[in-house]
């Protein structure tokens, strides 16, 4: 008998809402209705200190912050977790739509359906899509169809929640390199910023002909790869993704 994957959702969730800007006015109004409650709460949790919410521009670390404090509270509270699955119904549309028509949940069907947008798609918003994608699923019961793609996404999930966490011996932020290679990033960064402009995807990156970018592939690899380092730390924001196995963070969910 397989063992069950166990992934903790919530920090991956709150990434997600940190850097959907569409939904920014909609988390404000409702952070409002009882902010001093949202931030107590938030600030009682491990992940409120942590680097996925600090690893981003002031703005994502305020969002992330209130979005943290809503979650944690609609927990227990029926109908605020209503109006917190109004936001995410606004957010992301197709992803709401897919997991309320489906029974079993295909990822691999989720993204082929997105087509040609992925190769055009930030890849916040792409993250995003398969985060709020996975915490639907979960949360409104639904069954997934087990093929390579989930594979894919859940071990990703549980190696960065542990990573986020240092569970794993190689932990380490962007700042923990040694000096040589931070150097040789930053300066890659700023070459291939004025060589192709400021990246958003990785088909930008990887499908350049530029010669600066055919020259560091090993280390951009290196980098991406074997050391865990995610696209948005190299060319985003410099900063990192981390992770922890504990129980799937679960709202008490009424029906879709």
């Amino acid at each position: 008998m397989e063992q069950e994957i166990r992934i903790n959702i919530l920090p991956f969730l709150i990434e997600a809402l940190s850097t959907k800007r569409s939904i920014r006015k909609d988390i404000d109004m409702l952070y409002e209705s009882d902010k001093y409650k949202f931030y107590k709460k938030a600030k009682e949790s491990e992940w409120y200190n942590n680097l996925i919410i600090e690893e981003g521009d002031i703005y994502r670390e305020v969002y992330a912050k209130k979005a943290l404090g809503i979650i944690l509270c609609a927990v227990d509270d029926i109908d605020l977790f209503q109006k917190f699955l109004q936001i995410i119904k606004k957010g992301w549309p197709r992803a709401f739509s897919y997991v309320k028509k489906h029974d079993n949940i295909d990822i691999k069907e989720y993204i082929v359906n997105l087509k040609s947008e992925i190769d055009d798609m930030h890849i916040d918003i792409f993250n995003s899509e398969l985060t709020v994608l996975y915490f639907l699923s979960i949360n409104f019961n639904k069954k997934f169809v087990i093929n390579e793609v989930l594979e894919v996404l859940e071990k990703n999930l549980l190696q960065r929640e542990k990573h986020y966490l240092g569970l794993e011996p190689s932990s380490y932020s962007f700042d923990k390199l040694p000096d040589e290679i931070k150097k040789h990033a930053v300066d890659l960064r700023k070459q291939i910023y004025s060589e192709i402009g400021e990246i958003s995807t990785y088909k930008n990156l990887f499908d350049s002909n530029v010669n600066i970018v055919k020259s560091e592939i090993d280390f951009i690899s290196f980098l991406f790869d074997s050391e865990k380092l995610s696209m948005d730390a190299l060319f985003f924001e410099n900063c990192l993704c981390y992770t922890k196995s504990t129980p799937v963070f679960q709202l008490k969910n009424p029906p879709l």
